[in-house]
């Protein structure tokens, strides 16, 4: 197999790390681990998720921006996580490549590592019926299979996006929270943060630096293959600065409220 690209940028705007995302997914064609971060507290909404207007009227009360991600899933607050993406051809990645089998050993491979950080990680086979999936704007008061839990509750985000040749799937790890944010955002009545926990809440003191180092230690073992540092080419590059001027200049791009 090819070897993997290893991406790290540093902290940009939510809509240039979904531009990016997003040129990586059109024009690379060597599968890639990118890490990165935000300039600023943000959210990310879903591909096909319904914005409500209370809610972009708050984020934008609190001067937090608002970008649509390639992917699916639901609203998740970039503030203290770690955020990747992954990008593959299909034929690049291991079999099988189906959403569940993609889902399923990216799964594997964030429990191998937050086991790595002393934490009970384990993977959800299914959904639970108690969370309340169909009326919460946040991804972490929803529930999906293949999730990862710590001691029994949810502490990363998964979404995908597939192509024809090739998926793109993004990650966030919660490391710490700003619970009165998030209920402004999400609402008080929905929003539980006892159904999700974090690396601080679970313990972790170290530092992300620390934790990124060991996801990116356990990374090749799961894509069989290696992982090489490397930069932007020139063809991402402006493949970035296109979708930043002509896309992702507004919130309800291509899908709408």
């Amino acid at each position: 197999m090819s070897n993997w690209r290893l991406l790290k940028s540093l902290p940009l705007s939510a809509s240039a790390n979904m531009a990016l995302d997003e040129a990586l997914f059109n024009v690379s064609s060597q599968p890639i681990l990118r890490f990165y971060s935000w300039k600023s507290p943000s959210v990310s909404v879903g591909y096909f998720q319904r914005l409500d207007e209370d809610f972009l009227r708050t984020c934008s009360d609190l001067n937090i921006p608002v970008v649509r991600r390639p992917t699916g899933g639901r609203a998740i607050l970039h503030q203290f996580e770690i955020t990747y993406s992954i990008i593959s051809p299909y034929d690049l990645f291991p079999l099988p490549t189906t959403l569940t089998g993609i889902y399923k050993r990216l799964a594997h491979w964030q429990v191998e590592s937050l086991t790595a950080l002393g934490l009970r990680a384990a993977l959800a086979d299914r959904r639970s019926d108690e969370s309340p999936y169909q009326k919460s704007e946040s991804c972490f008061m929803t529930s999906t299979p293949y999730e990862v839990h710590v001691c029994g509750k949810k502490i990363c985000g998964s979404a995908q996006k597939r192509g024809k040749s090739s998926f793109l799937q993004h990650g966030s790890i919660l490391v710490d929270v700003d619970v009165a944010l998030m209920q402004r955002l999400m609402g008080k009545g929905l929003f539980g943060p006892d159904t999700f926990t974090t690396l601080r809440r679970e313990g972790y003191e170290g530092s992300v630096d620390s934790v990124i180092e060991i996801m990116e230690e356990k990374f090749p073992y799961f894509v069989e293959s290696s992982l090489i540092e490397t930069t932007l080419t020139d063809e991402e590059i402006k493949e970035r600065d296109r979708l930043l001027n002509e896309t992702y200049r507004n919130i309800d791009r291509r899908q709408g409220k």
